[in-house]
């Protein structure tokens, strides 16, 4: 399924910005 990969990277690009800014936890990364 290429569509899930197509979306699966974009999402795990902004779940790694978004762990790395400051008051955001891995557990709020994984919701």
């Amino acid at each position: 399924m290429v569509a899930v990969r197509t979306i699966a990277e974009p999402i795990a690009r902004l779940i790694d910005e978004f762990s790395r800014l400051p008051g955001i936890g891995p557990k709020t990364a994984s919701r």
